[in-house]
Parts: structure tokens; C-alpha cells; sequence
């Protein structure tokens, strides 16, 4: 599954009606100001950067990718299409590493 972007529902591209989540598989832990995430049975970690940090706290719960856009554009000086962009491409590598679920959006099932 990791690698392939499919999600195991279904999925296989991100868009901004997706709903994500994190994996609750990783554990994590905010050192400085940074995210470290690390897979227990793996060992692969990961760290996030302040907005890392913000994206990763918005994901906690399921929660669609335009919602995630917004808070994001409410709180940084960022257009909506470049931060569209970058999430969508973030949350693919997030995927593709296993640190997310992709989940369909509501009413797609």
C-alpha cells in the first residue's frame, strides 16, 4: 500500500474534497517547535516544520483537505491556489509514507 497512493478505500488521488487523517499508528512529539512523528513497528520517523506542525494538528480528526486550505490561508499570507497545491502535494507524500489515511468524502460511499 505505501508508495502506491492507493488508501485501502478506494482512492486513489487526493483532492480537495478528500478527507484525511493522521495514521494512528505514529506517535509524535513536538520538539522546538517541530513535529517528530515515528512509526513504532517500522522505525521510520519523520519531522515537520512549524507549518508541518499546524497542518499535522488540523489533521487529528478526519477532516476534507479544502478545510485544512482554509485554515491555513486564514492564518499564513498564502493565496488559496498555491497552498491548495502544496497541501495536495504534502499530503500525497504523507500518503505515500503511510503518515495519513485518505478516506472518501462524505456522501461518496
Amino acid at each position: 500500500m505505501a508508495g502506491t497512493g492507493e488508501t485501502g478505500q478506494g482512492e486513489t488521488s487526493l483532492s480537495e474534497a478528500s478527507v484525511v487523517v493522521r495514521n494512528p499508528a505514529f506517535v509524535h512529539v513536538e520538539v522546538d517547535g517541530e513535529v517528530v512523528a515515528m512509526h513504532p513497528e517500522t522505525g521510520a520517523c519523520f519531522g515537520l516544520d512549524r507549518v508541518g506542525v499546524r497542518i499535522w494538528s488540523l489533521i487529528a480528526a478526519p477532516v476534507r483537505v479544502d478545510a485544512v486550505c482554509d485554515g491555513l490561508v486564514a492564518a499564513y499570507r498564502i493565496d488559496r491556489e498555491t497552498c491548495t497545491a502544496q497541501v495536495l502535494d504534502l499530503f500525497a507524500d504523507m500518503l505515500a509514507e503511510g503518515l495519513i489515511e485518505c478516506r472518501p468524502p462524505a456522501g461518496d460511499a
